[in-house]
């Protein structure tokens, strides 16, 4: 009766033999120690007496399997049994000469006895085979050629070495893969790893020139470290479960295309020692679940000037879960599906060498990403899709003359609050061509460095297009809100405190007005060259500082009220408070040089006061002004000045006199100014 055991040996054989070409190379040399090789030509049992020294192996040999031909060696549940002293050699060293291949099978020995040895060299062209098997290498298992594990064999290692001695390749089907030190893939030669599933215990695993592709089980290590150069994807994760301790980029990249990642810390470029250098280095995310705790992208700085190390984070589908994102002056994270989750998220660049700026960005073009807090400072936030959920605040910092900014081109931005401190220098700041800004307490503009007044560069937030809805907004500290196109829905407040508003070319209602003071200049409403309406809630209650003043520039309206230029408070005379009226001033309106004192009309507008318009019309001139005032003629510019009785707000004029003056008085007080009526 044929052996069972063989029998099953020989019908695997044909395809254990197949291994796919591989350029040569000699193995790792076997540990110091007497050597024992195999000498049949053919396949044969490791207990058969096919070794050079006559004997079986034993204690303190290095057994070299290595002669010419294709042919396995397997140990078999029998050499478990009846020869167990022959599985505890020094070291085991497999490899092929040309045209030649060697096998060395582990055929469902069990676990009870494992080969167990020192060290275990697989060569080129050679294989190792574990099939429901058990392997123990105290030192070092170095994978030149092909390393097969299969049917829940348990395979331990001090170190995995696949690449070192000729490229090399290790195949986890099954079962449990033990690494005590290290997993190096990739050295001299490429190296390779695929896990199909089971399980990889791995203290650390590093990638050089190699790869990692896990299909399904797990891979538990305490840190990844990959440094396979630029541009290339060291880890590809389709599946399976990765739980390091942490992910150190030095360079290359990480793909995640499904299975789950979970990481505590995961760095984008990162160093575990001070003799690394790290160059550029990613993160792929098209589909699975990556639940880090702290991702930090581009923060490293190189060790000379001239160098740069660039990190980022692509998520273009798949869910993203952190608690903390940080990105640094050489860091991007771009996001094109997918949905990311964050406690918190700050973009911090930094001035870096020769005192150039090294901004931090984030780019979200589709997908959700959902924060508890967004901070930028010095760096760069660009919204062309997508939805941006910011449960607490979005603050838009500067640290210096370089500022951050947020472009909303499409998409929808929440916030609770929303806070824009800007930077002259840099033209930084809040620019909206699109989308919907949705705040739902507080939105602040201000600015850190005093505006250069020479300077063309737009500061603070620019509204263009889109819609922004802002119960109340503050424009403080010498910023401007730009509110040139788009919709604008205020229902609360808008503080002015040495903030400027300039107001779009529409019908735009606004909560009530607080002004407040800083720095103990005026804030600004500049109106448009085209007709605008501005509607302020009725305002009377609101507190405004007292020594503040509102300036209103580029009115063109009509003195008496409903012109090309329209600015209310509430629906009647009452919307604003005397003290707040006397606070509040037109420069130079219709062009007239000078600061006139605001009048508030019955209707609620407010004009400017003691102001006398002339107008050019057909053959004369016809005046406009603020009610309560009278008006007031005379030949001669000095006087004497006479009333001109039964006019209110207007009067028209056609004379072929040579000259004739006309002025304004207060109803119970002397004249404050004269009009030179124009040739």
């Amino acid at each position: 009766m044929s052996n069972p055991v063989w029998h099953r040996f020989r019908v695997l054989a044909p395809f254990l033999w197949w291994v796919a070409f591989i350029p040569e190379g000699r193995g790792q040399s076997p540990l110091p120690g007497t050597i024992n090789a195999w000498t049949n030509p053919t396949s044969g049992f490791w207990e058969d007496m096919r070794w050079s020294l006559g004997g079986l192996p034993s204690s303190g040999e290095a057994i070299v399997i290595s002669n010419k031909g294709w042919k396995a060696v397997g140990i078999t549940p029998a050499t478990a049994r009846n020869f167990p002293g022959t599985l505890q050699p020094q070291s085991v060293d497999v490899e092929s000469p040309p045209n030649s291949r060697n096998l060395l099978l582990l055929n469902y020995s069990g676990f009870r006895t494992p080969l167990s040895v020192q060290q275990l060299t697989v060569g080129t062209n050679a294989r190792v085979l574990a099939l429901a098997s058990a392997l123990e290498v105290s030192s070092v298992l170095s994978v030149g050629g092909t390393f097969d594990q299969a049917e829940f064999s348990m395979v331990s290692a001090g170190t995995l070495q696949l690449g070192d001695v000729g490229p090399g390749s290790y195949n986890l089907t099954n079962g449990t893969l033990l690494v005590t030190d290290s997993g190096k893939i990739g050295g001299m030669f490429p190296g390779y790893f695929n896990q199909f599933g089971g399980t990889n215990f791995a203290h650390t695993i590093q990638l050089f020139s190699g790869e990692y592709d896990l299909y399904d089980g797990t891979l538990a290590t305490s840190d990844i470290v990959y440094r396979t150069g630029y541009g290339t994807i060291g880890f590809n994760q389709y599946g399976g479960v990765v739980k390091p301790d942490s992910l150190h980029a030095t360079s290359g990249g990480y793909l995640l295309a499904g299975g789950d990642f979970a990481c505590p810390q995961v760095l984008l470029p990162g160093v575990t020692s001070n003799r690394d250098v790290a160059n550029s280095a990613g993160f792929l995310q098209t589909g699975g679940t990556n639940q880090s705790a702290w991702i930090d992208i581009g923060n490293y700085r190189p060790p000379f000037a001239n160098a740069s190390a660039f990190g980022n984070y692509t998520l273009s589908n798949g869910v993203l879960i952190t608690s903390t994102v940080s990105i640094g002056p050489y860091g991007s994270f771009a996001q094109w599906g997918g949905s990311h989750t964050s406690t918190g998220i700050s973009l911090g660049g930094d001035t870096v060498y020769f005192g150039a700026p090294g901004y931090a960005s984030y780019a979200l073009s589709g997908g959700n990403l959902s924060v508890g807090n967004l901070a930028l400072s010095l760096a760069y936030f660009s919204q062309g899709g997508g939805t941006n959920r910011v449960a607490g605040e979005l603050r838009l910092g500067s640290p210096g003359l370089y500022g951050s900014s947020y472009n909303l081109g499409a998409g929808l931005l929440v916030t609770s609050n929303s806070t824009v401190t800007t930077s002259s220098y840099s033209g930084s700041g809040f620019t909206q061509t699109g989308g919907t800004h949705f705040v739902s307490n507080l939105l602040t503009v201000s600015e850190a460095v005093p505006a250069d007044p020479n300077s063309l560069v737009s500061r603070g937030y620019m509204l263009s297009g889109g819609s922004l809805v802002a119960p109340k907004i503050r424009v403080e500290a010498g910023a401007t809100f730009f509110h040139f196109g788009g919709g604008l829905v205020n229902t609360d407040s808008l503080t002015l405190a040495y903030g400027t508003w300039q107001a779009s070319t529409n019908d735009q209602q606004f909560g009530r007005l607080a002004l407040g003071i800083s720095q103990g200049k005026t804030s600004t409403v500049a109106l448009p060259a085209s007709p605008v309406v501005l509607s302020f809630l009725d305002s009377r209650s609101t507190s405004w500082s007292n020594g503040a003043m509102l300036v209103i520039t580029g009115w063109r309206g009509s003195p008496a009220g409903g012109g090309r230029h329209q600015v209310y408070f509430g629906q009647d005379g009452g919307g604003l408070n005397p003290a707040q009226q006397a606070q509040v001033f037109f420069q130079a309106p219709a062009g007239s040089p000078g600061l006139y004192p605001a009048a508030l009309l019955p209707t609620g507008e407010v004009v400017p006061g003691n102001f006398l318009l002339a107008r050019h019309t057909e053959g004369g001139l016809e005046f406009s002004w603020a009610p309560g005032a009278v008006l007031q003629t005379s030949v001669n510019v000095l006087g004497p000045y006479q009333d001109i009785g039964g006019v209110f707000g207007s009067y028209s004029v056609h004379s072929d006199e040579p000259q004739r003056f006309f002025r304004l008085r207060a109803p119970s007080a002397a004249p404050s100014l004269v009009s030179n009526l124009p040739p």
